[in-house]
Parts: structure tokens; sequence; C-alpha cells
């Protein structure tokens, strides 16, 4: 496990090369375990195990960087830890809809132009479509 360790902490030293397309997605490795607040009785969570991916999009320098947690906080650490003149060669940001990932673009990447990932929004579309015409059928 040492030398996994070692080998981690040197990717985020090398340098970034120029990324045009930043792309950026959430990853979940095990299922989210929740707890009950036993005062409270209210639940939250004990472990959730989100992470954030960072991935050359258009090239071919693959994952960028990874960071815990996918919240509005968590998400703008690995921007903001690259150098500015990485940031300001990022043209386009490829997010699914999540408004944290949206929080990001604006504040850490406000330059470049956003595209919604094709894949989140048929996705979405789709669940969007499919709520709406289950109102309508009777069951």
């Amino acid at each position: 496990m040492a030398a996994f360790r070692s080998a981690a902490e040197a990717v985020p030293q090398a340098p970034l090369s120029d990324i045009g397309v930043l792309g950026i997605d959430e990853t979940r490795r095990v299922k989210a375990r929740w707890e009950k607040d036993p005062e409270t009785g209210k639940w939250s969570p004990a472990a959730d195990r989100g992470h954030t991916g960072y991935i050359d999009a258009a090239g071919h320098g693959g994952l960028l960087g990874q960071i815990e947690g996918r919240a509005t906080g968590d998400v703008p650490a690995w921007p903001a830890g690259t150098p500015l003149a990485g940031r300001q060669a990022i043209r386009f940001v490829a997010i699914d809809m999540s408004p944290s990932y949206r929080a990001t673009e604006r504040t850490s990447l406000p330059h470049a132009t956003v595209a919604v990932d094709h894949f989140h929004s048929g996705a979405r579309s789709a669940n969007y479509l499919k709520a709406h015409i289950c109102r309508w059928l009777p069951f």
C-alpha cells in the first residue's frame, strides 16, 4: 500500500499539458451507508464514497485528478490546485447537470464554455418524460 501511495502522490505534481476540454463527472466506489441519529431520528450519510473525477476529454491525458466528494464546496478543489496557465488553456468543460459542477465551472473556469454531457442530458430527458407520461396513464 505504501508503494501505491507514493506513486499516487507523484501524479498531482506532474505538470499539466494544455487541456482544451476538461470533463468533470462523479464516480461512486461503493454504495452509500446511512445511519440514524438516536436523538433526532434523522438519517445522515455515514460513509459516502462519491468522488469527482477530472479527465482530459479531448486528448490523451486520461484521468487528471480525483477528489473525494461531489458537493459545491468539494468540487473546485482540483482546479484551484492547478497552475493558472493550465486553467486558462481549458476552453470547454463537459459536465453533467449537477449544480455543484456548474458552480465549479462558473467560479474556477469562468472563461470556459460549458457543454452538457450527452449521456446525462439524454438520461435526464428520458426520466423527465417517463415521470410525466406515468402521471397521465391510468394504472
